[in-house]
Order: C-alpha cells, then sequence, then structure tokens
C-alpha cells in the first residue's frame, strides 16, 4: 500500500503532527477518544520505526499529517482512525480481525476501500506517451472507477488527503523523475477528483503542488 519497510535510520518525527491530535482527542466523545487513541497505539505497534512512504517519509508522520486534514474535512472519528491505520493491511496479517476488534467495523471497512483505492491507482496508471486528448480521456475514466468502486466517499477523501500530505513532503524534495510522476497524476487525477468532490482546500493544495 503506501509505505514499504526499508532499512533507513530515519525514524519518524511525530511531534508536529500529535500537536493536534491530543486537543482532537479532547473534544470527542469517551467512547470515540478511546477509539481512536486504540488506532494511534496500533499503528505504533505495527508500523516498523524505519518503515517510509514511496515519497521517503516515515510511515506514520506521512499517515498523522493525512489524518489532520481528515479532521479539519469534519469527517467522523472513525474516519480520522482509519487514516492513521491506513497502511496496516502491510505489516500485521490479521488486522481485519484486530482493527474490528480494538476498534470498530467501521473503521475496518474503510481501511478496506482506502486499500482498493491504493491497488487502482497502483495499477491502472495515465500512459504518459498518450496524446493529450487520450491522457484526459484516461484521467477521467479512473476517476469515474475510484469514484464507482467506493461505498463510502470518506474513502476517496482520505485518498485526497493522504496524496496532498505525499506532495507537501516531495515538495522540500529534490527533483527526481518519480517526483515528477507524483506530480502529474496530481494534476491529471486528484486535482480534479478533489474539485469534483468541492474539496476545495485540498484542490488548490493538490493544484500548487503538482
Amino acid at each position: 500500500m503506501n509505505g514499504i519497510s526499508t532499512t533507513s535510520n530515519i525514524a519518524p518525527n511525530l511531534e508536529q503532527y500529535r500537536s493536534w491530535f491530543a486537543p482532537y482527542l479532547a473534544k470527542q466523545s469517551e467512547r470515540d477518544a478511546q477509539m481512536l487513541q486504540t488506532a494511534l497505539n496500533l499503528a505504533e505497534q505495527y508500523y516498523p520505526h524505519d518503515a517510509l512512504t514511496v515519497s521517503g517519509e516515515p510511515v506514520l508522520s506521512n499517515l498523522m499529517g493525512a489524518a489532520k486534514m481528515v479532521n479539519e474535512m469534519d469527517l467522523l472519528a472513525d474516519a480520522v482512525a482509519a487514516t492513521i491505520l491506513a497502511d496496516i493491511s502491510s505489516y500485521c496479517d490479521h488486522w481485519q480481525e484486530t482493527v474490528t476488534e480494538q476498534c470498530n467495523a467501521t473503521v475496518c471497512e474503510l481501511i478496506k476501500g482506502i486499500d482498493e483505492v491504493q491497488k487502482l491507482t497502483q495499477f491502472a496508471k495515465v500512459d504518459s506517451l498518450a496524446t493529450p486528448e487520450e491522457r484526459a480521456q484516461q484521467a477521467e475514466t479512473m476517476r469515474k472507477m475510484l469514484l464507482a468502486m467506493v461505498t463510502d466517499i470518506r474513502v476517496v477523501l482520505i485518498k485526497l488527503a493522504m496524496r496532498t500530505r505525499t506532495m507537501q513532503y516531495i515538495g522540500s524534495q529534490e527533483d527526481s523523475p518519480e517526483k515528477r510522476a507524483l506530480a502529474k497524476e496530481t494534476l491529471d487525477i486528484f486535482a480534479p477528483l478533489a474539485n469534483r468532490l468541492g474539496v476545495w482546500q485540498l484542490k488548490w493544495q493538490l493544484e500548487d503542488l503538482g
């Protein structure tokens, strides 16, 4: 999915992302606060400290940054927890049972949806050698597929937050073919998708960062 285990010595620098989490928990019901704290505990338990996203950012830092955006979109606590745990399937074989038992079934279903979206975007790429018209059509087909495959639109919103966080991170990294490919995909697929869903705060960021 989002992350890969590496031999890097880079450890997640989570303090800047944790700063929003404690006040956020304090505003939740006791039940939701406990569920959210459990989600973070599971993430810290299963994500290796040297696990990085494909863009090179520590996985937990990436997902905590995305979870902050999900919170800012006023989505429910289940969606924030699912964002924090979005990569757990890469590191825990029995993750569905674990998440359902320790968080709830809704969080588990959201993670399953995120996993499916990640797989679709990984394997159904827009052809870089196609004409502009063909690229536009391929990108539109991809956007329609993303919207059609999810039963909870929050899955797509979480994916948009995850891509926005990734773009924020790679914006400070050295230029590379991989960075340019992510930027192009962002402009082709994710910024227009944010526009279609009316998520203006992410649309503007995705366009500017792309």
